[in-house]
């Protein structure tokens, strides 16, 4: 077997081929030379060495595919996950997890798959089952994981929601470093189709759809830093969250000097008296249709020439009132 160069003229140009032929013995007697495979068209030193690189392979027995023959089972992803694996174990939540499951026997991974579940809530967000496909059919670090392992991870994680989270902040402390001294609570909602857990229930919709059933989620932010969250039943109002939100902040993570910072839906006089009560500072928007004061404050000037401006316009009682205008 061996490289034969083949030539011929095209519009008075000498055209160069190779191709990889072996010498047979016909019926005859006669020896000819068959063609094993044309290599195309070699227009420079480098085609040529390609050829031969060629010939070497099938010499020691290697098959050649087609690149159009080639059918691709399965893509794997990889730099993604890779990246998030590193930041997951860079910052602690890894070791969060493995200390919070410690002592809880089961035949899997309780953190990798926890790990995979969270990947996938950015990758390609859906339902628990179709997780389950996701991991099984495009995650480079997993195969054969089954149903039950999903909806038991699950299960722990809520069981040790409290433990994880405070282990995740005990770690980002390190790592970080983010502020408690000013923390951001904030509510939101998220609906289901079909029943949902024991949690959903008809209430007032974030997403525009009062006709399914849903759970209202509150969560805690330090320096940009997700360090709690809370879920309640669909129809709570956010009023009613807040008195939890501040008594567990205070519990799980000994805050104390906080300035709490909330939406105008959070606010009820009842609201106030608790803040103050718990020795909490905090900045809160005011409804203007319901203060005759916040009205007469609002045709005061805000100097400056900025889009954002900020001013001081009144204070009593221990509260300041600042204008804010956001052109």
């Amino acid at each position: 077997m061996h490289l034969k160069k083949v030539t011929n003229k095209y519009k008075g140009e000498t055209r160069e081929y190779a191709q990889i032929v072996q010498s047979v013995q016909r019926e005859d007697g006669q020896i000819t030379q068959e063609t094993i495979r044309s290599l195309g068209r070699m227009e420079s030193e480098e085609d040529w060495e390609w050829a031969k690189s060629v010939l070497e392979a099938m010499k020691k027995g290697e098959k050649l595919v087609r690149l159009k023959r080639l059918e691709i089972d399965r893509q794997l992803e990889l730099g993604g996950i890779w990246v998030s694996d590193e930041i997951w174990r860079r910052y602690g939540i890894q070791k969060a997890l493995m200390n919070s499951f410690s002592g809880r026997n089961h035949d899997f991974n309780l953190e990798r798959i926890a790990f995979l579940l969270a990947v996938n809530r950015f990758y390609d967000p859906s339902s628990d089952l179709s997780a389950l496909e996701w991991i099984n059919e495009r995650a480079y670090s997993q195969t054969g994981a089954k149903k039950d392992w999903v909806y038991d991870t699950l299960k722990v994680l809520v069981e040790e929601k409290e433990k994880v989270e405070r282990k995740i902040l005990e770690n980002l402390k390190s790592k970080l470093g983010p502020s408690l001294d000013l923390v951001f609570y904030d509510l939101t909602s998220t609906y289901f189709e079909g029943v949902g857990p024991g949690l959903a229930e008809f209430g007032y919709s974030r997403d525009g759809r009062p006709d399914r059933v849903q759970i209202v989620l509150g969560i805690v932010m330090a320096d940009g830093v997700p360090i709690a969250h809370r879920a309640w039943p669909g129809d709570t109002a956010d009023k009613s969250t807040l008195e939890e939100a501040v008594e567990d902040l205070k519990e799980r993570f000994d805050i104390r000097n906080v300035i709490f910072v909330a939406d105008r839906g959070i606010i009820s006089s009842d609201n106030l008296e608790e803040l103050k009560d718990e020795g909490y500072d905090y900045i809160l928007s005011t409804k203007r249709r319901k203060e005759d004061m916040v009205e007469d404050l609002l045709v005061k000037d805000v100097p400056g020439d900025g889009k954002i401006r900020t001013e001081e316009v009144h204070s009593e009682d221990g509260r300041r009132y600042i204008l804010c205008l956001n052109e």
